[in-house]
């Protein structure tokens, strides 16, 4: 199990092409990007390389985020679109050695499930090519009005209808906590479901040491599911002396307060 830093969060008092020289100052071994398209995937393969780096998670392109869009999974008159992203998705994990990939569906209040289902088993098949596992995630509707999926059931559902091995659920701690609580419960009932974790605390989305989430109480059960966690929350100031405290008031991340400076 690995944790990893999330460089489209942390480190912004960096260029982003900068930030992972500083997560691996840090003391990290791996990162995760949101959209590395435009920053550059050929310019991120070769900061990972260089820094040592593994990349856990990119997601594919989202569509026209200025516009509104928060992905094309669940939107039926994307079609076209929502194949291309998967494409460039799949090509860009390809290139950065990263095996999974977040596919986000779009804000729609009555989504079509037969068309979604549809869509990530064929999806699954063509990442299964490349040695890519999909990952779908529930997001709040405080942050993301409309989103599709909103609970862990219904990703549990669609997971469990699409019935592929690399077709899991992306938790973000931080959206089932806001949208539904009961942390404990949902990790161990959907334990084979999950690929990834992500942390933050609740209701602020800073440091996971701050806010309601006891992630202490919670972490022997992570660490049971054994899949890598990432720290996806934006800071609350430097981010080098908020990971310091994070360090010390959470020593089961490992973390090394000793190797983290001010950024």
């Amino acid at each position: 199990m690995t944790v990893a830093a999330n460089l489209s969060l942390l480190f912004q008092e960096r260029p982003p092409l900068e930030r992972f020289a500083a997560a691996r100052a840090a003391g990290f071994s791996a990162v995760e990007f949101l959209f590395p398209y435009d920053v550059g995937v050929d310019a991120i393969a070769a900061a990972l390389t260089q820094q040592e780096l593994d990349l856990v998670l990119i997601n594919a392109p989202p569509g026209n985020w200025a516009e509104g869009e928060r992905g094309l999974l669940a939107d039926p008159a994307q079609d076209a679109a929502f194949w291309t992203s998967l494409e460039t998705g799949l090509a860009a994990c390809v290139t950065l050695k990263c095996n999974k990939l977040h596919v986000m569906g779009g804000c729609h209040a009555l989504p079509d499930w037969d068309m979604i289902a549809q869509r990530l088993m064929r999806a699954a098949d063509q990442a299964a090519t490349v040695g890519v596992t999909l990952l779908i995630e529930p997001l709040n509707t405080r942050d993301v009005p409309g989103y599709y999926l909103a609970h862990q059931e219904a990703a549990a559902t669609l997971i469990r209808h699409v019935n592929r091995p690399n077709v899991k659920l992306q938790m973000d701690l931080y959206h089932c906590q806001i949208m539904e609580g009961d942390l404990m419960t949902k990790l161990g009932r959907y334990s084979d479901l999950i690929g990834h974790i992500q942390l933050a605390s609740v209701p602020q989305r800073s440091e996971p040491d701050l806010g309601e989430i006891r992630l202490e109480a919670l972490w022997p059960l992570i660490e049971a599911i054994g899949c890598d966690v990432s720290l996806e929350y934006r800071p609350s100031g430097n981010t080098g002396l908020g990971l310091k405290r994070l360090a010390k008031n959470l020593p089961f991340l490992g973390l090394n307060p000793a190797q983290i400076e001010a950024t």
